[in-house]
């Protein structure tokens, strides 16, 4: 690491919130109707649970704890297909480990319970679905560790960068690696005056007028990054 970034305190402040964003079903959201769908599936109340984890997925769509209590609550309630809809999205695009592990570890049951059921039979064929992936932004991974090469795969299906000028995207030049400790050397920053925001900030507003400073979640796209092309 250079000297410019060793002994930055506003960058050890932004590597903290990168830390704290990931902290497993946590009520970080700061919200009631966060709050009580995060209340209502830790208390085991998965039928209630649901259909307010499902009313927070429209304002969070790439909110990895989301999905991971959606793809239970199904599980728990023997619905299997969705579930396994769901937690297969978390077990490829999750940034926390623990959740990555724990949707995995739910998919692998759902999916044996359902290996000796017997498959419906259609009335008819039914058109094909659009895989679930494609319907939701990209994740904040990169592909081939390369924002142009994310960019492209993105587009390809029907997203782009957020077009809002303050909201942190892969559409904008300069993002590099660099060595920081606590985070992986895959990982790429931003540099702004004084500091630097990792791409785990993708998607959220950053103010630099008088001190630079993470505004929170972008209003164009949900804190995801991407719009639909």
């Amino acid at each position: 690491m250079t000297s410019k970034f060793m002994f930055s305190p506003a960058l050890i402040a932004v590597a903290g919130n990168c830390i704290i964003a990931t902290s497993a079903l946590s009520s970080d959201q700061g919200n009631a109707s966060w709050n009580q769908a995060t209340q209502l599936f830790k208390s085991g109340d998965y039928s209630r649970a649901l259909p307010a984890l499902n009313g927070l997925e429209g304002d969070y769509p790439r909110n990895e704890k989301v999905h991971y209590m959606i793809g239970v609550c199904y599980q728990k309630l023997q619905k299997h297909p969705q579930a396994q809809r769901e937690l297969k999205w978390v077990a490829s695009y999750a940034v926390d480990p623990s959740i990555k592990a724990a949707a995995e570890k739910a998919l692998a049951e759902s999916i044996e319970k359902t290996k000796s059921a017997p498959a419906p039979v259609a009335a008819s064929t039914p058109a094909k679905p659009v895989p679930f992936a494609f319907l939701l932004p990209p994740g904040k991974g990169l592909v081939r560790d390369s924002p142009s090469e994310t960019v492209r795969a993105a587009y390809e299906k029907g997203w782009i960068p957020c077009n809002y000028s303050k909201c942190l995207n892969y559409g904008k030049s300069g993002w590099h690696h660099m060595p920081v400790k606590g985070f992986p050397d895959t990982f790429i920053w931003m540099d702004y005056p004084g500091t630097a925001f990792s791409q785990n900030h993708i998607g959220d507003i950053i103010e630099t007028d008088g001190t630079v400073r993470d505004a929170g979640p972008c209003p164009t796209c949900k804190g995801a990054g991407w719009i639909k092309r």
